[in-house]
């Protein structure tokens, strides 16, 4: 996503959070990049794992993309269940001011076999809105359930 000629950077939230008594309770939004990062907005994303036969060394990959396309986050190998994901906004040159507001993020969960000629044997998708705020504020957290066929 560009906004401004800024772009959404990307990273994901940890499981374990130091100071945190839950591993999914919303935390403030860190300074993740050394290029300097506007704001945040989380997701608890909740991946059913899908009744398909045994495969081998299948993986789960999620992805947060902007209403345009762009990718602004990434999980790859999360364990299906609950987990959260942290979407950072930025970099953005210092001397420009960000409005921070509601944004529209479609969250894609695949499931991966390795060695397949078609490696995806499941997926799904859903379109959430996420609002972000600053560094050191806390966000409302969304929660998404995704259910891949």
């Amino acid at each position: 996503m560009t906004r401004f000629g800024w772009t959404v950077g990307a990273s994901v939230a940890a499981l374990l959070c130091p100071g945190c008594s839950s591993p999914l309770e919303p935390v403030a939004c860190p300074q993740t990049s050394e290029w300097g990062t506007a704001g945040c907005a989380q997701v608890i994303v909740i991946v059913e794992e899908p009744a398909l036969d045994a495969i081998e060394g299948r993986s789960l990959t999620v992805t947060a993309k902007s209403m345009n396309g762009g990718i602004i986050s990434h999980a790859s190998n999360p364990r299906f269940g609950r987990f959260r994901m942290l979407l950072d906004l930025g970099p953005f040159p210092l001397t420009s001011r960000i409005e921070l507001e509601s944004e529209g993020v479609w969250l894609v969960a695949y499931v991966i076999a390795p060695f397949d000629d078609e490696p995806v044997v499941a997926s799904d998708s859903v379109l959430t809105h996420v609002d972000f705020v600053g560094v050191g504020e806390v966000p409302v957290v969304e929660t998404v359930r995704l259910r891949p066929q």
